[in-house]
């Protein structure tokens, strides 16, 4: 997990974690996330499974020095000899390599195969280019037993790639606070939602693009609706048919219709334990403007 202080340092500059996804090939962050980060309206969130994976990190480094006899030192976050805003942090370091452990959920093991995922790949490439030596080595640790090690050699012209691609990002993104194209991205939405947090109470001026954006909206929320009805339709009648029953089963799947475990809430625990309606209203986050489209003859939603 991230201090304080190291998230602060991270905002200045562009790290081997954060590349591939302003490549748009991590599966966990996109380049609103990274952005976000940078400019001070992200909400700092470890990887899914992040927290376990630092936990293990240190023993298998250990234990790969021990299998190859090859001396390791843990650096800090190092910088790019020629451009500032390029860092990274590997996980172990010794004169001729870098080496990153992954530790992957029995889940994520079909990304794992003879070679691994490209994510992964980016990022040791930016790494070694940090550092400046010709080799990674990827400890991966699959489902807890499964312990494995990729070698991947430095490649010149991907590094040269990745430095342009994040060179455009740095100075086209980040130092002038210039936002990413709006994706699909809920770092997107969230990122939107705090940078404009405040509103006038006057309207931009409409143009052609807009205008067909917010109908496109509009008719897209009428296919939702429609579609979810029918949805909903469909799972009550699944519901009838199985009755009493906990199901069924057809070639290639089944359908289970069983109690499920319900999320309390949390503003009536604070009540009942007494805390009062001030304290409540602190922890309690502001509300966010909500985008809806109105057209003429229709009811507003």
């Amino acid at each position: 997990m991230l201090t304080t202080e190291e998230k602060k340092t991270r905002r200045r500059s562009l790290g081997a974690s954060e590349i591939a996804a302003v490549c748009g090939l991590d599966p966990f962050r996109g380049i609103w996330d990274v952005w976000a980060s940078k400019v001070g309206l992200g909400i700092e969130e470890d990887v899914p499974g992040a927290e376990m994976g630092h936990l293990f990190e240190r023993p298998l480094l250990e234990h790969y020095s021990r299998q190859t006899g090859i001396a390791l030192t843990y650096p800090k976050n190092m910088r790019h000899p020629k451009y500032d805003w390029v860092s990274a942090t590997p996980d172990g370091l010794a004169r001729d390599r870098v080496v990153q452990v992954k530790t992957v959920g029995s889940h994520m093991a079909h990304h794992w195969g003879e070679e691994p995922p490209e994510y992964v790949v980016i990022q040791v490439q930016w790494e070694m280019m940090v550092v400046d030596v010709p080799l990674a080595v990827i400890v991966a640790c699959i489902g807890g037993t499964d312990y494995r090690t990729y070698d991947v050699p430095a490649d010149a012209q991907m590094q040269e790639d990745l430095l342009d691609i994040g060179r455009s990002f740095w100075y086209e993104h980040v130092l002038p606070n210039v936002p990413p194209d709006p994706d699909e991205s809920e770092a997107c939405r969230k990122a939107l939602a705090k940078r404009y947090r405040r509103h006038k109470d006057e309207y931009v001026a409409a143009n052609r693009d807009l205008i067909d954006l917010a109908l496109r909206h509009k008719e897209i929320g009428k296919q939702i609706k429609a579609l979810t009805l029918e949805q909903k339709q469909i799972a009550n009648l699944l519901r009838y048919s199985i009755g009493d029953s906990a199901g069924f089963a057809f070639p290639g799947g089944r359908v289970q219709w069983k109690p499920q475990k319900g999320k309390p809430s949390y503003k009536d625990v604070a009540e009942e334990l007494g805390a009062s309606a001030a304290l409540i209203k602190k922890h309690t986050p502001d509300p966010e403007r909500v985008l809806r489209v109105y057209v003429k003859g229709e009811e507003e939603e």
